[in-house]
């Protein structure tokens, strides 16, 4: 399949700067399209779709800003990544100004065509990112929409916020949403029991009701859980059990999120698995890109299968056949002491009431790493939670990916930094008012300084 080439499209009334920024980055691989004004813009941006969109910050007598707006209130518009444009004379107020108003970059003119070009990259990746966080999100609100278990938001005054569909089905308001409502019973952070929920229609069912104390919206809130056990009183366990699996995904996903440190975010996420669902022990094996090879990179709780193991794309390597096959085959193994086992070496490791579940991270068809569960024989791995723990999967693959293009954007901005200061040409970088703020070693020795530092003092 053909790869489509990244959409910007040019808004700005100089005619000149628009031919500019379309011939440097069509050379540069982009589809570009302009517009002088911003009733051209809109139609543009709705028929192109562009990726990224340039908008001027003065447009004659129109403001830039309205644009931005229009994108802004309009959620088919949420991925393409806005940049504001100026002139020269811009201070450093009206930069932040624009950002405030939800531009996720500027650019102030002139712009050499290697800088526009670095920036349209850095801006393409930063959009790519901001997608796959919008992707993730959407999994996450997938899963608390689709969950059978309603799930309330209660403010500490006990007003609803937000109510899944299961909530609402549960608690009947005669066709009224639930949000706005009063929830009606005490919240005691990290508490559970089981109580009677009467509707407004009238009948009442038994539910069993979980309170954690957490942050929505910046605003300290009790997320409610509750389970309707009145037919089926054993489900109560199997109730706990994936509501904290929930739990974790929704921890996971805050951590993958808003954490920047990869090794904090793989051993809490190990952490986070292993305690909060009761497995005996989690470990994750991720690809060293270094190496070549993956292996263990993170692990919590008691193990009954080798963690020294590491393997290269094909699966060789000192490693267990069952793993060897889940490389190879790309599907969930479970390995629990019976007859496919006995001629394992590591047999001997899993004791007789433990099995351990392994399953592929991935995401679009890449293979990042490995999740391992080891549990006990008496907990029944169902297919629903099969399903969240094939979601954690693909949620820790796509951290896997993130920190990856982190590391290969932050090498990328040091050889940037090493051929600027290696440079054979003086070159130097100023403000808008003219205030050296960079210089490399060749135009410090044209301009007869003993050194960079003498030079920016």
């Amino acid at each position: 399949m053909v790869q489509k080439s990244p959409k910007v499209l040019i808004v700005d009334d100089d005619q000149d700067i628009r031919a500019g920024f379309e011939l440097v980055l069509n050379k540069a691989g982009y589809e570009v399209s302009s517009a002088s004004c911003l009733s051209e813009a809109e139609v543009k941006v709705h028929s192109d779709m562009p990726d990224i969109i340039y908008i001027d910050r003065i447009l004659g007598d129109e403001d830039g800003i309205n644009l931005l707006n229009k994108l802004l209130s309009n959620e088919k518009f949420k991925h393409v990544f806005k940049v504001l444009i100026s002139g020269q004379a811009t201070s450093g107020s009206e930069v932040s100004s624009g950002l405030n108003n939800g531009a996720d970059g500027y650019l102030i003119k002139p712009i050499t065509n290697k800088e526009l070009i670095a920036q349209t990259n850095k801006f393409l990746r930063q959009r790519s990112d901001l997608v796959q966080l919008y992707q993730s999100e959407k999994r996450l609100s997938k899963i608390i929409n689709s969950n059978p278990d309603a799930i309330i938001i209660l403010s500490k005054e006990g007003t609803i916020r937000f109510a899944n569909p299961a909530a609402e089905r549960l608690i009947k308001k005669q066709g009224e949403s639930l949000v706005g409502h009063e929830f009606g019973m005490p919240a005691v952070a990290e508490s559970s029991a089981e109580v009677v929920v009467r509707s407004d229609e009238g009948y009442a069912v038994i539910a069993s009701m979980n309170f954690v104390e957490e942050k929505w919206g910046g605003e300290d809130v009790f997320i409610a859980t509750l389970r309707d056990i009145t037919e089926k009183k054993h489900a109560e366990e199997k109730a706990a059990h994936l509501n904290s699996l929930l739990e974790a995904i929704s921890k996971i996903n805050q951590l993958i999120v808003h954490e920047q440190d990869k090794a904090t975010v793989f051993n809490k996420a190990a952490e986070l698995l292993q305690k909060t669902h009761n497995y005996s022990g989690v470990a994750i094996a991720l690809f060293d890109d270094d190496k070549q090879k993956y292996r263990v990179y993170a692990n919590s709780g008691m193990h009954y299968f080798p963690l020294d193991w590491e393997a290269d794309i094909n699966g060789e390597g000192n490693v267990p056949a069952c793993m060897k096959d889940l490389l190879k085959k790309r599907k969930t193994v479970i390995c629990n002491n019976e007859s496919h086992c006995q001629d394992c070496p590591y047999n001997r490791s899993l004791e007789e009431n433990q099995m351990v579940v392994s399953m592929v991270m991935s995401i679009e068809n890449k293979l990042s790493g490995i999740l391992t569960i080891t549990l006990s024989k008496t907990n029944i791995l169902s297919e629903e939670e099969k399903g969240h723990l094939r979601s954690i999967s693909g949620d820790l693959a796509f951290a896997y990916e993130k920190f990856r293009i982190s590391r290969s954007l932050q090498e990328k901005e040091k050889q940037y930094q090493q051929l600027f200061e290696r440079s054979p040409v003086g070159i130097f970088q100023t403000t808008s008012q003219g205030e050296v703020v960079s210089i490399n070693t060749e135009m410090a020795r044209i301009l007869e300084f003993d050194s960079v530092e003498d030079a920016l003092t």
